[in-house]
């Protein structure tokens, strides 16, 4: 497994992130709730506007650059940054409403490091829980979660009329 650490996202990295993680989204509802790009981008926008009504500097959400330590204390002009996470803390549980390994560095084990190093996060800021929520059709990443220990939940399910 590779050594990952968590650095606090500047602004204009999350404004790029955001964006590409709302078109990201959108797609995803359009295979799961059935619905047109229109329909999931505009439903994105008004969840995204709800959720971070400060976009950064909301409180309780935590945004993430994941960077390879070893690359970062080897060769400081060298690109450590591996991806993004975004964390949710308020009280004792937190949310993981979004990690992403940049797709060169995927199968490296760059997402274990990070979710290890945001598990010590949430529980350092004192959760005692962490939650996340994964569409039905992403069986990679629910492999992948339950190979980090997490376990299902619930089950959200719908059907076409």
């Amino acid at each position: 497994m590779k050594n990952t650490s968590l650095h606090p996202m500047p602004q204009a990295t999350f404004d790029t992130y955001i964006e590409d993680h709302l078109q990201a989204y959108a797609r995803d509802r359009m295979l799961s709730d059935f619905e047109t790009l229109a329909e999931a981008t505009k439903v994105t926008h008004k969840q995204n506007t709800q959720a971070l009504p400060q976009g950064l500097q909301t409180p309780d959400h935590h945004f993430f650059i994941i960077r390879d330590t070893a690359a970062d204390q080897k060769n400081k002009i060298e690109n450590s940054d591996r991806g993004y996470a975004w964390l949710h803390i308020k009280d004792n549980t937190a949310f993981l409403y979004h990690i992403i390994i940049h797709e060169n560095y995927r199968r490296q084990g760059y997402a274990s490091s990070a979710v290890n190093e945001l598990k010590k996060c949430a529980k350092q800021k004192g959760a005692s829980q962490l939650w996340l929520n994964v569409f039905g059709h992403n069986k990679a990443a629910q492999a992948f979660y339950q190979s980090q220990g997490f376990q299902t939940a619930a089950i959200h399910m719908n059907t076409k009329l």
